[in-house]
């Protein structure tokens, strides 16, 4: 069967290192699914990686820019002067090979009609919108449609996290797309996400339920490793806080007070290995400074995800996938 992804999965995780990815690409090697790309997807891909690898370059030249500013004697920079394009050709490459992308994957919009996309956008059709991104999520729908229609199977995946144009609340295909896969007699099954495919696609395991995580998880680890990662990366509880309306001058200091397990699933390896997802709700304590009113607090509830390795009926590795406030 085909699964089409949208750009957002891939430029969330650019080199497709995380173990969701690694889980993906292992369900993928041993059932008779394949990843198909829209040629619209691969570009926006480019263009994003190329930016964002611009971005990286011309942080590294002001840095060394601001780093003579205080020497008494220039420091040069000898780094080799580095092609964004070539490095993005590259990578675009190294994508397309590791997700086993073929040439003929690539669903080309030749012959998506310019004025099917016309006519959507005259009567809002979606997941045409007043949204400057509606003409490229009408032709990404428009190539999922037609690979629906010609596949044998009348059906094909489609993964975007872009809920705006494709889902429901509900984390469904969006009432009125599937409507029209219906016109078609095709079925488009939709996930907001890799790991919601997985989760979808996972394997009972008898011993592992409720009660057995509460009994083999390390609750402190975790709250440990929600407090390092959410310090580590500040900027993002800086950003929140700023939303909220502070004036905030610094953040002191995390504090973990609830950590419940909220769901999960197992997956199974091709060698055999036990691989497992928790998400955990968080309830967080906040210590920071604002520039008039001195010391505050304030608490924010919250998720955190973690992979465990399993071996036997023992979890041997952890390994934090993230952390985020709401």
């Amino acid at each position: 069967m085909k699964i089409i992804l949208d750009s957002n999965i891939i430029i969330q995780d650019f080199l497709l290192k995380s173990r969701k990815i690694e889980m993906f690409l292992d369900f993928l090697s041993k059932n008779t699914y394949e990843i198909y790309l829209p040629s619209v997807v691969v570009e926006e891909v480019s263009a994003e990686y190329e930016r964002k690898l611009n971005f990286q370059l011309n942080a590294i030249d002001k840095s060394y820019t601001e780093l003579n500013r205080l020497l008494t004697s220039r420091f040069h920079n000898n780094r080799k002067k580095m092609d964004a394009k070539i490095r993005t050709r590259n990578y675009i490459q190294f994508l397309l090979n590791k997700l086993h992308v073929l040439d003929e994957k690539i669903i080309e919009t030749e012959d998506i009609s310019v004025d099917e996309l016309v006519k959507r956008a005259v009567s809002r059709k979606k997941p045409f919108t007043e949204r400057r991104e509606a003409f490229r999520d009408s032709v990404i729908w428009l190539c999922v449609l037609q690979e629906a229609k010609s596949s044998r199977e009348k059906k094909v995946i489609f993964i975007s996290n872009n809920t705006k144009d494709f889902g429901e609340k509900s984390g469904e295909l969006n009432i009125d797309l599937s409507k029209e896969a219906e016109t078609f007699n095709t079925v488009v099954d939709y996930y907001l996400s890799i790991d919601d495919f997985l989760k979808n696609h996972a394997k009972s395991v008898p011993f592992i339920t409720a009660n057995w995580l509460k009994a083999s998880i390390d609750f402190t680890e975790v709250r440990d490793g929600v407090l390092d990662y959410l310090d580590a990366n500040r900027t993002e509880t800086y950003t929140m806080l700023a939303e909220m309306g502070y004036n905030v001058r610094g953040i002191e200091s995390f504090h973990c007070y609830d950590t419940i397990i909220r769901d999960y699933y197992v997956y199974e390896m091709t060698d055999g290995s036990l691989r497992l997802e928790v998400l955990f709700e968080i309830e967080i304590g906040i210590d920071f400074l604002t520039v008039n009113e001195g010391g505050n607090s304030i608490s924010l509830e919250g998720e955190s995800q973690f992979h465990y390795l399993l071996e036997g009926n023992s979890i041997v590795s952890t390994e934090l996938q993230g952390a985020w406030l709401y």
